[in-house]
C-alpha cells in the first residue's frame, strides 16, 4: 500500500475507463439507470488484486472512517476479523450488487452521499481482496432505524453473496471468517500486523479489542527516541496547519531528524497510502521539513497507487504552500514567520538532554541483566534526560 512518489501508470480515471470498455462490450444492464452487473464488475476486478490481499483490513477501516464510525472498532481472533462500520446504513439493491459499487457515480452527490457511496466502494474493493484469501465466509450486516436489516453471505463459491432480510442492531458490520486452524499458526495474523503498521497515525479512534492503535497526526512528525513512547520524544519546530479549501487536512513542521530529506506521508481515511520525500533536483524541500495529510483521495483499481490527478496536485501545493513559510529563507522567498506555533527554539537547546537520555538508556540495558546500582544509575539518568527534553522541546 505504501508507494514511492513516482507518477501513477494508471489513467487519470480508470474507472470511467473500464466503464467505457464495459459499454462497448455489451457489459453494462439499465435497470432504471445507467449501471453494470455485479458479475461482470467482479470479473474485471479480479484482474486488479491487491499486492498483499490481508490489506483488505485497511480497505475496511476506510470504509469505517467514512461510515462515521467513532470509534473504529476492530475484534481480531479464532480466524475471524470484525469491524464496525458506524451508523452507515445500505440498502438490498447495493448489497445485491456490491461489486458494482465500484463503478458509482459520485458527481451529482452531496458530500454527505459522497462519503456514503465512497464507503459502499471500499467495501466492495476489500470484499473483492478478501475473496482472494478464500475465506470460509464474508459476512456483511446492515441494519436501519425502523426498518429490516440485512444479511448478506459470501463465499468462494457464492462470490456474489447470499441476501436475507433479519432483525439487526441499527449500523452496519464486516465479519470475515477465515478458520481458526490458520489464525493458530501466527502470534500476530497479517491484519494485524498491517493495522499497527497503516493506522498508527491516523487522526481516527481505532482499537483493536481494549487497544488503542492510533496516535495521531502530530506524532507522525515526531523523532521517536524511546521505543513506544513518542509522547517523549523531540516534537517539530513550527508545527502548522495544512489546510484544502480552508478546511484543515493535516500538520506540517521542521523535524529534529538530524539533516534528513524532507518526507511527506499521505493518509486515505485514516491509513497510511503513500510515504514520499518531497522535492526535486528543481524544486529542492528543506531538510528536516515533514508533512502528514488525510484526505480522500482518488486510488486505481488496485488500490495501490494514489492517482495523479487533479485532487493529488492540489493536495501537493498546499503542501508546498506550508513548506514555503515555515522553511529557511534559502529555499524559497518565505522567511520562516508565518507558522502558528511559538517561534522555534535552538537546535542545541535539544542535544544535552538527547544525549543525557541515550546515556542513561545504554547504562540501563547493561544493568537489566545484574540489576543494582548500575540499572538504578541508568533510570535515573534516562529520567533527567526526559525532564529536560520535556521543558525544552516546544509544546503541542
Amino acid at each position: 500500500m505504501i508507494e514511492p512518489s513516482e507518477p501513477s501508470d494508471a489513467p487519470p480515471d480508470v474507472a470511467g475507463s473500464l466503464l467505457a470498455e464495459l459499454a462497448a462490450g455489451g457489459d453494462l444492464v439499465d435497470e432504471g439507470g445507467f449501471s453494470i452487473d455485479a458479475g461482470k464488475a467482479l470479473d474485471k476486478l479480479r484482474g486488479f488484486a491487491l499486492a498483499d490481499p490481508h490489506a483488505y483490513v485497511l480497505l475496511l477501516i476506510e470504509a469505517a472512517v467514512l461510515g462515521g464510525a467513532d470509534p473504529i472498532e476492530i475484534e481480531l481472533g479464532a480466524g475471524v476479523v470484525s469491524i464496525e462500520l458506524g451508523p452507515i446504513e445500505f440498502s438490498r439493491e447495493e448489497l445485491e450488487q456490491l461489486f458494482a459499487a465500484v463503478f458509482i457515480d459520485l458527481s451529482d452527490a452531496d458530500p454527505v452521499e459522497r462519503r456514503r457511496r465512497r464507503a459502499l466502494q471500499k467495501l466492495a474493493f476489500a470484499c473483492n481482496a478478501a475473496l482472494s484469501l478464500e475465506p470460509k465466509q464474508i459476512e456483511i450486516e446492515s441494519g436501519g432505524q425502523g426498518s429490516e436489516g440485512l444479511h448478506v453471505r459470501l463465499s468462494p463459491e457464492q462470490k456474489l453473496g447470499e441476501l436475507e432480510s433479519r432483525k439487526l442492531v441499527a449500523g452496519a458490520r464486516v465479519r470475515v471468517h477465515h478458520g481458526a486452524i490458520a489464525s493458530l499458526a501466527q502470534v500476530q495474523s497479517p491484519e494485524e500486523a498491517l493495522i499497527r503498521s497503516h493506522c498508527a497515525y491516523s487522526p481516527a479512534a481505532i482499537f483493536i479489542g481494549d487497544e488503542r492503535i492510533s496516535q495521531g497526526l502530530r506524532f507522525a512528525l515526531h523523532v521517536q527516541l524511546v521505543p513506544d513512547e513518542l509522547r517523549f520524544s523531540p516534537q517539530v519546530r513550527k508545527r502548522t496547519r495544512i489546510t484544502l479549501d480552508g478546511a484543515p487536512i493535516g500538520l506540517a513542521g521542521l523535524r529534529y531528524s538530524g539533516n534528513q530529506p524532507a518526507v511527506v506521508s499521505i493518509l486515505t481515511n485514516g491509513v497510511l497510502a503513500e510515504r514520499f520525500e518531497l522535492g526535486s533536483a528543481s524544486r529542492r524541500a528543506a531538510p528536516d521539513f515533514g508533512a502528514i495529510v488525510d484526505v480522500d483521495l482518488p486510488k486505481d483499481l488496485g488500490q495501490a497507487k494514489l492517482l495523479r490527478g487533479p485532487e493529488f496536485t492540489r493536495v501537493l501545493d498546499a503542501i508546498w504552500a506550508v513548506h514555503d513559510k515555515i522553511a529557511p529563507a534559502k529555499f524559497g522567498d518565505a522567511t520562516g514567520v508565518a507558522s502558528d506555533q511559538p517561534a522555534e527554539r535552538s537546535h542545541e537547546g535539544i542535544y544535552l538532554p538527547m544525549l543525557i537520555l541515550g546515556i542513561g538508556t545504554v547504562l540501563t540495558m547493561f544493568g537489566f541483566g545484574s540489576g543494582g546500582w548500575l540499572m538504578t544509575l541508568g533510570l535515573a539518568t534516562a529520567a533527567l534526560g526526559v525532564v529536560i527534553l520535556l521543558f525544552r522541546i516546544p509544546r503541542n
